[in-house]
């Protein structure tokens, strides 16, 4: 059997193909991402710190002094950013997710090590 190559031009190309393909507006993705950039970067006030956070303002001040939340000094207004709120969060993590012991181990915490 012969095989033959076809070249198709672009603009021919969308009305043959099936309605559940969709070409990607790669611009449209670029301003997605870019929202979520901004998202993460932008500066929150104490207020919407405290709203973010769900703590209340004395919590989120006790935190700034002992220096468990990164924040910004713009003249007298403090602003804290979304990403270092995420960060200081993790990092106040106690038990994080820990990965399942494999097969025929099991911890003991207590002792500090794996028994077999």
């Amino acid at each position: 059997m012969d095989q033959q190559i076809h070249t198709v031009r672009h603009d021919t190309l969308r009305p043959i193909l099936p309605k559940t393909c969709r070409f990607v507006d790669t611009t449209a993705v670029g301003n997605m991402q870019t929202q979520a950039n901004a998202h993460v970067n932008r500066l929150l006030t104490e207020n919407e710190a405290c709203e973010y956070l769900r703590v209340r303002p004395r919590q989120l001040f006790n935190w700034r002094m002992s220096g468990l939340v990164p924040f910004i000094r713009i003249g007298r207004a403090i602003r804290f950013r979304v990403s270092d709120l995420d960060a200081a969060v993790d990092r106040m993590t106690i038990n994080p997710i820990q990965p399942v012991a494999s097969a025929g181990q099991t911890s003991n915490p207590a002792h500090g090590h794996d028994l077999v």
